[in-house]
């Protein structure tokens, strides 16, 4: 009986040791993941600035906002993609209150985000297999990665 406890006991400390292996090696990619998002979203600002640069006037004004498109994409870990937007919409760009808050513009909490989801987006690899394989060619730039079945 003791030598079952010793086997059940070694089984357990290597489980715990992959289990830390694994945990140590997620927080190292979600950091790379951040440092990853952030060059993006510096060289979206870079491309936005230097496209503000060759328009003159009000044009200017226009292809910056064009440009940003007031929205920001993160990417969580179940490989959802969210859009937070990041500047009013045009239609909710109203005068200020007599108290000079835009109720409209406002959460309860004080907060103006507002997160969009994308309907279209598949919520797992195994679904952006399927609807990749139902499209057929309509969708340039693919690999054939998604060809990879999973039993």
């Amino acid at each position: 009986m003791s030598n079952r406890v010793e086997d059940l006991e070694r089984q357990v400390a290597e489980l715990q040791a992959a289990v830390n292996g694994l945990t140590e090696e997620l927080v190292e990619m979600k950091e790379r993941v951040r440092q990853l998002e952030n060059e993006q979203e510096r060289a979206a600002a870079a491309e936005a600035a230097a496209e503000a640069d060759e328009s003159t006037g009000d044009d200017a004004s226009d292809t910056v906002s064009d440009a940003a498109g007031g929205e920001r994409r993160t990417h969580s870990d179940d490989h959802v993609e969210v859009v937070e937007r990041t500047d009013p919409p045009a239609d909710t760009a109203a005068a200020p209150d007599a108290d000079g808050t835009d109720a409209d513009r406002t959460d309860a909490d004080g907060t103006d985000d507002e997160v969009i989801v994308p309907d279209e987006s598949p919520a797992t690899p195994d679904a952006e297999t399927d609807t990749s394989t139902q499209e057929g060619d309509e969708t340039e730039g693919e690999s054939d990665d998604n060809d990879i079945i999973v039993a």
